[in-house]
Protein backbone atom coordinates (compact mmCIF):
# COMPACT_ATOMS: atom_id res chain seq x y z
CA UNK A 1 0.00 0.00 0.00
CA UNK A 2 1.35 3.22 -0.76
CA UNK A 3 2.14 6.21 1.92
CA UNK A 4 -1.04 7.99 0.92
CA UNK A 5 -3.90 7.60 2.95
CA UNK A 6 -7.09 5.74 1.94
CA UNK A 7 -10.49 7.00 1.85
CA UNK A 8 -13.11 6.19 3.83
CA UNK A 9 -14.46 3.53 0.96
CA UNK A 10 -11.58 2.60 0.02
CA UNK A 11 -10.71 1.34 3.48
CA UNK A 12 -13.71 -0.07 4.14
CA UNK A 13 -13.97 -2.09 0.89
CA UNK A 14 -9.92 -3.03 1.56
CA UNK A 15 -11.95 -4.67 5.24
CA UNK A 16 -14.37 -6.48 3.37
CA UNK A 17 -11.93 -7.86 0.82
CA UNK A 18 -9.74 -9.00 3.22
CA UNK A 19 -12.49 -10.47 5.49
CA UNK A 20 -14.09 -12.56 2.35
CA UNK A 21 -10.45 -14.08 1.91
CA UNK A 22 -11.06 -15.79 4.96
CA UNK A 23 -13.73 -18.04 7.32
CA UNK A 24 -15.68 -15.32 9.02
CA UNK A 25 -18.15 -14.37 6.49
CA UNK A 26 -19.48 -10.87 6.75
CA UNK A 27 -23.29 -10.74 7.90
CA UNK A 28 -24.04 -7.39 7.59
CA UNK A 29 -22.14 -4.33 6.06
CA UNK A 30 -22.99 -1.15 7.00
CA UNK A 31 -20.76 2.77 6.26
CA UNK A 32 -18.50 2.09 8.74
CA UNK A 33 -18.51 -1.15 10.02
CA UNK A 34 -19.01 -4.70 9.18
CA UNK A 35 -20.39 -7.62 11.33
CA UNK A 36 -20.03 -11.30 11.47
CA UNK A 37 -20.99 -14.36 13.62
CA UNK A 38 -18.43 -16.22 14.99
CA UNK A 39 -19.09 -19.73 16.28
CA UNK A 40 -17.36 -20.23 19.37
CA UNK A 41 -15.46 -23.36 21.19
CA UNK A 42 -18.30 -23.18 23.98
CA UNK A 43 -20.98 -24.14 20.83
CA UNK A 44 -22.82 -20.24 20.92
CA UNK A 45 -22.32 -18.04 18.24
CA UNK A 46 -21.05 -14.11 19.17
CA UNK A 47 -20.74 -11.05 16.65
CA UNK A 48 -17.99 -9.31 16.09
CA UNK A 49 -17.94 -6.31 14.37
CA UNK A 50 -15.10 -4.32 12.66
CA UNK A 51 -14.75 -0.78 12.17
CA UNK A 52 -12.62 2.16 10.77
CA UNK A 53 -10.78 4.20 12.57
CA UNK A 54 -8.92 7.13 12.21
CA UNK A 55 -7.82 11.10 12.23
CA UNK A 56 -10.18 13.97 10.57
CA UNK A 57 -11.83 11.20 8.22
CA UNK A 58 -8.82 9.58 7.15
CA UNK A 59 -8.94 5.67 8.16
CA UNK A 60 -6.07 4.27 9.63
CA UNK A 61 -6.75 1.24 11.40
CA UNK A 62 -9.13 -1.26 11.46
CA UNK A 63 -11.08 -1.45 15.12
CA UNK A 64 -12.25 -5.09 16.14
CA UNK A 65 -14.93 -5.04 18.92
CA UNK A 66 -17.02 -7.95 20.48
CA UNK A 67 -19.52 -7.04 23.20
CA UNK A 68 -19.63 -9.49 25.92
CA UNK A 69 -21.46 -8.84 29.00
CA UNK A 70 -22.67 -5.33 31.13
CA UNK A 71 -20.50 -3.79 33.58
CA UNK A 72 -20.46 -5.30 37.11
CA UNK A 73 -18.21 -5.46 39.43
CA UNK A 74 -17.85 -9.57 38.69
CA UNK A 75 -17.17 -8.55 35.40
CA UNK A 76 -14.29 -6.04 35.93
CA UNK A 77 -12.80 -8.19 38.17
CA UNK A 78 -12.66 -10.76 35.38
CA UNK A 79 -11.61 -8.65 33.12
CA UNK A 80 -8.85 -6.84 34.51
CA UNK A 81 -7.75 -10.27 35.30
CA UNK A 82 -7.92 -11.48 31.62
CA UNK A 83 -6.73 -8.28 30.31
CA UNK A 84 -3.20 -9.10 31.94
CA UNK A 85 -3.64 -12.72 29.83
CA UNK A 86 -4.21 -11.86 26.85
CA UNK A 87 -2.08 -10.41 24.09
CA UNK A 88 -3.06 -8.21 21.21
CA UNK A 89 -7.00 -7.36 22.76
CA UNK A 90 -8.10 -5.49 25.02
CA UNK A 91 -11.14 -5.17 28.08
CA UNK A 92 -13.03 -2.00 27.81
CA UNK A 93 -16.05 -0.15 28.86
CA UNK A 94 -18.49 0.72 25.91
CA UNK A 95 -21.84 1.74 26.26
CA UNK A 96 -25.00 0.09 24.29
CA UNK A 97 -28.23 0.34 24.73
CA UNK A 98 -28.61 2.88 27.44
CA UNK A 99 -26.05 0.45 29.59
CA UNK A 100 -22.12 0.13 30.19
CA UNK A 101 -20.65 -2.99 28.63
CA UNK A 102 -17.69 -4.69 28.79
CA UNK A 103 -16.24 -5.20 25.08
CA UNK A 104 -13.04 -6.72 23.54
CA UNK A 105 -11.03 -4.90 21.26
CA UNK A 106 -8.41 -5.08 18.81
CA UNK A 107 -6.66 -2.66 16.60
CA UNK A 108 -4.54 -2.89 13.62
CA UNK A 109 -3.36 -0.21 11.35
CA UNK A 110 -4.28 -0.81 8.03
CA UNK A 111 -1.37 -0.84 6.38
CA UNK A 112 -0.68 -4.04 8.33
CA UNK A 113 -3.18 -6.18 7.54
CA UNK A 114 -3.35 -9.25 5.56
CA UNK A 115 -6.25 -11.80 5.41
CA UNK A 116 -4.82 -13.91 8.25
CA UNK A 117 -4.53 -10.79 10.39
CA UNK A 118 -8.04 -9.63 10.23
CA UNK A 119 -9.67 -13.44 10.55
CA UNK A 120 -7.75 -13.76 13.88
CA UNK A 121 -8.89 -10.71 14.94
CA UNK A 122 -12.30 -11.04 14.33
CA UNK A 123 -11.97 -14.74 15.87
CA UNK A 124 -9.86 -13.48 19.18
CA UNK A 125 -12.01 -10.37 19.85
CA UNK A 126 -15.34 -13.08 19.48
CA UNK A 127 -13.86 -15.64 21.73
CA UNK A 128 -12.71 -13.65 24.28
CA UNK A 129 -16.17 -12.15 24.97
CA UNK A 130 -17.75 -15.24 24.74
CA UNK A 131 -15.42 -16.71 27.53
CA UNK A 132 -15.87 -13.28 29.66
CA UNK A 133 -19.77 -13.99 29.56
CA UNK A 134 -19.01 -17.62 30.70
CA UNK A 135 -16.85 -17.07 33.13
CA UNK A 136 -19.11 -14.34 34.90
CA UNK A 137 -21.92 -15.99 34.22
CA UNK A 138 -23.90 -14.89 31.85
CA UNK A 139 -23.43 -17.22 29.26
Amino acid sequence: MSDELLSKADALRMLVDLAKAGKHKPTHVGPDEIMFRVKCPTGRTQTATARLAGRHGAPSHFVFESLSVPESKDGEERALVMNGQINFSIVAIQPHEGTDHLVLRHVRPIADCDPEEVQVAIEDVAVLADRLAAEVGAG
